[in-house]
């Protein structure tokens, strides 16, 4: 008796040789089969699927994360809810970094062999050097990067640049026709038209696409992204997603 069984992962052969079955790897995708023999009737294949796992980790951005933003955000929010509401605003972003913190490194994994994608980080080649100013402008998401990086973690550039740059552009404008003083600064060209929606889809698809392309069979990532964010609505079956 001979025959090929397909799996999701793998193509296996068996074989019936004097009572016996052997099973053998003949072409392996993403996950290695058992291999084993047994004598008699009723043996079943077992394929092992090895999945990439992504451990999805919701944020909400602090004032250090919008650089050169920060004093226009500020002020817009002081003058519609009040300088106490963004004090206690400031308080429950920072308790609430101090415990995402806390539960990412107590994560029982080998941090050597993590993959982190961040929630506006470009792919430019200086994604640490990125990282690392951000943190001492005080982002206590990029300071937690940086701990991540001393434990042994990979930094990984996660975003397209000119999506980015065009999100940038559309807040700018934003803040800056409240005051109505300023003239709007028109997108570069070749910049996408659209609502601030369409282009956080788009950075959505992106980034799932890239996680997608980088993150290994076998591997695991830790994602870094904000609460308006659906990127883990955009990856594939074949990823097991866990929530911080």
């Amino acid at each position: 008796m001979e025959g090929v069984e397909k799996g999701a992962l793998s193509l296996v052969s068996y074989r019936n040789v004097d009572g016996n079955f052997f099973a053998t790897t003949v072409l392996t995708g993403s996950a290695p089969a058992t291999a084993f023999k047994s004598r008699g009737e009723g043996v079943a294949l077992r394929l092992v699927a090895v999945m990439r796992r992504l451990i999805y980790v919701p944020i909400v951005h602090s004032e250090a994360d919008f650089g050169s933003l920060t004093h226009s955000l500020r002020k817009r929010y002081i003058d519609r809810f009040g300088l106490s509401n963004w004090r206690e605003r400031i308080k429950s972003i920072d308790a609430l970094w101090q415990e995402i913190r806390r539960r990412v490194l107590a994560l029982e994994i080998d941090f050597h062999k993590l993959k982190v994608y961040q929630d506006g980080l470009p792919i430019c080649g200086r994604e640490l050097e990125i990282v690392r100013e951000l943190a001492r402008q005080g982002s206590k998401n990029h300071r937690l990067l940086v701990e991540l990086v001393e434990r042994g973690a990979l930094i990984m550039g996660t975003e397209d640049a000119q999506l980015l740059v065009e999100e940038y552009l559309r807040l700018r404008d934003g803040l800056e026709g409240d005051g109505g003083t300023r003239d709007r600064v028109s997108p570069p060209a070749g910049a996408r038209a659209g609502s601030v929606e369409d282009t956080l889809s788009c950075r959505d698809l992106y980034i799932a696409k890239r996680i997608r392309e980088t993150l290994g069979e076998g591997e695991l990532g830790l994602l870094f992204i904000g609460l308006l964010h659906r990127v883990d609505e955009k990856l594939n079956q074949d990823m097991e997603v866990t929530y911080l």
